[in-house]
């Protein structure tokens, strides 16, 4: 599925109003999975392909806090710093300070589990 949806649910008629339920579902469905996908990479250590979807998928919902957290530590297991601070400000930009600030904290309380 996380394969199938990488540029959304038809997106030639994405401005159709009878589209809207449709993109809504499978959005949800789409977020829903990739935030699986990505925990269950990151438990078993694959932080470079749970990155690889986690950055996809702020491409597609990048208004979503919970998909920037696992591209952000999954990143940060990585290693590559470099690119984390890249991340972090896309993170930001895209959040807004108040979405950003939640994201945040959710890194920290993923870190204390």
């Amino acid at each position: 599925m996380i394969s199938l949806y990488k540029d959304g649910v038809l997106p030639i008629y994405a401005d159709r109003p009878w589209m809207k339920d449709i993109m809504a579902h499978y959005s949800t469905m789409y977020i829903d999975a990739l935030l699986k996908l990505c925990k269950l990479l990151c438990d078993k250590e694959d932080y470079i392909t749970a990155h690889t979807y986690a950055k996809n998928g702020t491409k597609l919902f990048s208004y979503n806090e919970k998909i920037w957290l696992w591209a952000i530590v999954s990143l940060e297991k990585t290693g590559r710093k470099e690119l984390l601070a890249a991340d972090q400000r896309d993170a930001f930009q895209c959040l807004g300070s108040e979405k950003y600030t939640e994201m945040i904290s959710m890194v920290g309380k993923w870190y204390q589990e």
